[in-house]
């Protein structure tokens, strides 16, 4: 299997691996992830970066607006104007302005649909102004419109607020493939490709692996690269040959260049008996609402 990530417009913070060795039991891990240099843990992480995941876990008895603000109390600070001001600013960002009073809905609740679900799971993230944001696959089981949309609007946040988006995605159509700037392709755990996505053609292209004309060159990546073909694993040695030649140097030149300083994310995290208030409102409207609870 391989993993592809491609990444949208990026500013100057920086992630990187350096190496690490930790020994746990009969698994060896090696690695120091550094961001700007700096290192950093899983609980500074939420400092600076947020990260979607694949499914959308959402509360289905709650409003879209409700669910919004239920995470700007925990996340930032402010008076309810402030708070209710940023939730309505990002809901306008992602597109959502029409379903602020419906529920999100799910196996038991009709609700929203599942591209604006997707559109809300990613809202949650960006009430607290991260500065890089971290998807999996965040057109998975959209329709090819609302995959498109998706992106185009992350695109346009990117670059409107100046942030960093890193996602992988699932075989993006070639709309969606341009979208993107840069471009990360891997094989067992080995960077083959790294670096912008409009030069990633003519990389391959030099050494045999010409993308047909007109064709998608997601899909053609992916040919190229899936374990299930013998030929492709006996290529595996020629793209890291490859990479290694003409990529491995502008990449770690790149890196070199990163910001120095530390990445910080002014966030407010609500006390002990703010967070138990807002909780069991929660909950309180969970049972009035839940058809399971009748």
């Amino acid at each position: 299997m391989t993993n592809n990530v491609l990444t949208l417009p990026q500013t100057d913070n920086l992630i990187t691996l350096e190496e690490k060795k930790i020994e746990r039991g009969e698994v060896k891990e090696t690695g120091k992830i550094t961001a700007n240099g700096k290192p950093f843990d899983a609980r500074s992480f939420s400092n600076f970066a947020a990260y979607v995941m694949q499914e959308d876990l959402i509360m289905e008895i709650m409003k879209v607006l409700e669910a919004l603000l239920f995470t700007a109390h925990l996340k930032i600070s402010g008076s309810e104007q402030v708070k209710q001001a940023k939730v309505k600013e990002v809901l306008k960002i992602m597109c959502l302005e029409k379903c602020y009073h419906t529920l999100i809905g799910g196996e038991n609740i009709k609700g929203i649909t599942k591209g604006e679900k997707k559109f809300t799971s990613i809202t949650f993230e960006l009430v607290s102004d991260p500065d890089v944001i971290f998807l999996d696959e965040p057109t998975s089981g959209l329709d090819s419109f609302t995959a498109y949309n998706a992106v185009d609007v992350l695109q346009q946040y990117a670059r409107e607020q100046n942030k960093t988006i890193i996602c992988t995605i699932h075989q993006p159509s070639s709309e969606i493939f341009i979208k993107f700037d840069r471009l990360i392709l891997l094989v067992d755990g080995k960077f083959i490709y790294q670096g912008p996505r409009d030069k990633v053609i003519k990389h391959f292209g030099s050494f045999g692996f010409q993308c047909p004309h007109l064709s998608n060159p997601a899909d053609y990546f992916m040919s190229i690269m899936h374990a299930e073909s013998e030929e492709n694993r006996s290529n595996y040695k020629t793209c890291f040959e490859q990479f290694d030649t003409s990529l491995k140097q502008k990449t770690e030149q790149e890196i070199s260049l990163r910001g120095s300083e530390k990445i910080t994310h002014k966030e407010s995290q609500a006390n002990f008996l703010t967070q138990l208030k807002i909780l069991i409102g929660r909950n309180i409207k969970n049972m009035k609402r839940s058809p399971l609870e009748l």
